[in-house]
């Protein structure tokens, strides 16, 4: 296992290294290699767990504690929504959407990747969203789909 402190408020935690290629009190920067992954301890198979613990947050939520890593992973982007996007549709209009989707949480339940075409997942992913926001779920982004999209997202 490996911890990387990353701020005074946000430490990092690498599960199932077979390797650690880095030292205590090493400063480490954006692609450096911290460990080999493996099938260490209690797993079938090889794999990385990675957390991320903020250390103002209770320990009681997550895996001892730890929380959904994407909001640290991801800047929150800053889009201004004004077209109406439906399935079939595609371009930056449609990537940027996905991308807040993504962001939202519903990128792991849908698995689509950021494409810029419109298809069925990026509709079910809508579907979801609309419903969190009290929106008629339609998986079109109309005029309040597009309202709340721009609260969250244009700043």
């Amino acid at each position: 296992m490996a911890i990387i402190k990353k701020t005074s408020k946000i430490r990092s935690i690498y599960w199932h290294l077979k390797e650690i290629k880095c030292v205590v009190g090493q400063i480490v920067k954006s692609y450096d290699l911290i460990g080999l992954a493996d099938s260490t301890g209690f797993s079938t198979g090889h794999h990385l767990h990675y957390g991320i613990y903020p250390t103002d947050e209770p320990k009681d939520k997550g895996y001892d504690g730890a929380v959904d890593p994407l909001p640290y992973i991801i800047e929150t982007p800053h889009f201004t929504f004004n077209n109406n996007l439906w399935i079939g549709k595609s371009g930056e209009d449609v990537k940027n959407l996905q991308i807040a989707l993504a962001n939202e949480g519903f990128l792991g339940q849908v698995g689509f990747s950021f494409t810029g075409y419109f298809g069925v997942m990026t509709f079910e992913a809508v579907k979801m969203f609309q419903r969190k926001y009290g929106i008629w779920n339609t998986g079109f982004v109309g005029k309040l789909t597009r309202a709340k999209l721009n609260e969250l997202y244009d700043n």
